[in-house]
């Protein structure tokens, strides 16, 4: 079947871009896993209508004035946090690499795409 007389109905059927997933986001500090827990209390315990900013300048001094203990326990939840997080990214680079088998796909592809018609 020849299309000669239209053109505008040749369409160039290509493969969809394979999308990056997003990078993770950076893993929680003990201050922020200590901020997170304590922002609901704190914000209760203070009078109505206070803005966040003091809310969280309060938390401030509270973590300076924390025992050591305390802060360790913080400080194990974010090295467990850190090393799921690195263990997904390992994961998520490992899937986004190309094996062998898509390389020679899209070579293919590519070698048609260039080919004239």
């Amino acid at each position: 079947m020849s299309f000669a007389c239209c053109p505008s109905l040749l369409i160039e059927v290509t493969a969809k871009p394979v999308r990056k997933m997003a990078p993770p986001k950076r893993p929680r500090t003990a201050y922020i896993s200590y901020i997170l827990d304590n922002y609901q209390q704190a914000k209760a315990s203070v009078v109505r209508g206070t803005n966040s900013r003091k809310i969280i300048q309060a938390l401030g001094y509270r973590w300076r004035d924390l025992p050591e203990a305390d802060r360790r326990r913080y400080q194990a939840v974010a090295d467990e946090e850190n090393s799921r997080r690195m263990r997904e990214r390992k994961a998520r680079e490992m899937q986004q690499l190309p094996t062998p088998v898509d390389a020679e796909v899209s070579a293919a592809g590519d070698e048609r795409a260039a080919a004239p018609v």
